[in-house]
C-alpha cells in the first residue's frame, strides 16, 4: 500500500504548496469514493491518500474527476460554476498556467456565448475558441515504467506560472508531494483579467489580454475549504 501526507505544515511547503493542497481537499469533497482508486482523509492541517494499485492509476483517476471539459470549458465539478464562471475560470487558467500551445488545444471555430452579469440588464456576448483537452486532462508523464512516481519530477511553468529553467542546473525538481499539492493549485488560486496590451510582436497590433492570479495564504484546509465560494474566483 501506497500512503502519502501532504502536510501545510511540512518545513518543504511554500505558499503555492500550501494552496495546492487545499486545492486537492476542495476536490476530493465532491468525489464518490467509488469512482476512484484510492481513499484519504483530510483533515484541517494535511490531506492524506492511500492506495494499493499503481501511483499512475491513482493519480490518474483522481485527475480524471477533478479536471474534464464540458462544453469547451475546462469544468471542475468541486468549484461549482456556473456557465460564465465556466468560461472565465477557463481563460484565467489558460491565460496564466497553460499559455503555452503545447499545453493546450483549441477548436478551429469561434462559438458565441452570452451571458447574464447583472439583472435586468442586457446580456454580454462574447465569441471564443472551445477547449478541447489540456494538460490537466491528459494522462501526465512522471511515472515509471511500474507506474510508480519519478523520485525527481521536473516542474514547469504550467505548475507554477512565471517559472524558468535555470541555464547553469536544468529544470526546476520537485518531490512526488510538492508535485502533486501543485497540480491542484489553480482550484485555490483567483483570476483577474488586467488591461489589454499590445502583442509581443511587434508585426501585430492585435491587442491581447493579460492575466494575474491571487494565491491564497492557507493556515487551515477545512476552514478555507468552507469560505471558498464561485465568487472568489474571479474578478
Amino acid at each position: 500500500m501506497t500512503e502519502l501526507t501532504l502536510s501545510i505544515f511540512d518545513p518543504n511547503t511554500l505558499l503555492p504548496h500550501r494552496a495546492g493542497i487545499a486545492g486537492l481537499a476542495l476536490a476530493l469533497s465532491v468525489i464518490n469514493p467509488d469512482d476512484v482508486l484510492f481513499s484519504w482523509e483530510v483533515t484541517e492541517d494535511a490531506v492524506k491518500l492511500s492506495w494499493d494499485c499503481s501511483d499512475r492509476d491513482a493519480i490518474l483517476s483522481l485527475m480524471q474527476q477533478t479536471y474534464q471539459i464540458r462544453d469547451g470549458y475546462l469544468d471542475v465539478p468541486a468549484l461549482n460554476l456556473d456557465p460564465q464562471g465556466k468560461y472565465t475560470f477557463t481563460k484565467g487558467v489558460v491565460g496564466v498556467f497553460l499559455q503555452h500551445q503545447q499545453q493546450r488545444t483549441f477548436s478551429d471555430s469561434n462559438v458565441l456565448k452570452s451571458f447574464q452579469i447583472d439583472e435586468g440588464q442586457p446580456e454580454i456576448t462574447v465569441s471564443y475558441k472551445p477547449l478541447v483537452d489540456c494538460y490537466y486532462t491528459k494522462e501526465i508523464n512522471v511515472f515509471t515504467r511500474r507506474g510508480q512516481f519519478n523520485t525527481n519530477i521536473e516542474v514547469k511553468s504550467q505548475h507554477l506560472p512565471g517559472l524558468e529553467q535555470c541555464f547553469i542546473h536544468g529544470s526546476y525538481k520537485e518531490t512526488h508531494k510538492g508535485f502533486l499539492s501543485l497540480l491542484f493549485l489553480p482550484l485555490a488560486c483567483s483570476y483577474f483579467q488586467l488591461p489589454f496590451v499590445k502583442h509581443p510582436d511587434s508585426n501585430k497590433k492585435t491587442l491581447v489580454p493579460t492575466y494575474a492570479i491571487v494565491i491564497p495564504e492557507v493556515t487551515n484546509i477545512l476552514a478555507w475549504s468552507e469560505r471558498r465560494t464561485p465568487s472568489t474566483i474571479y474578478g
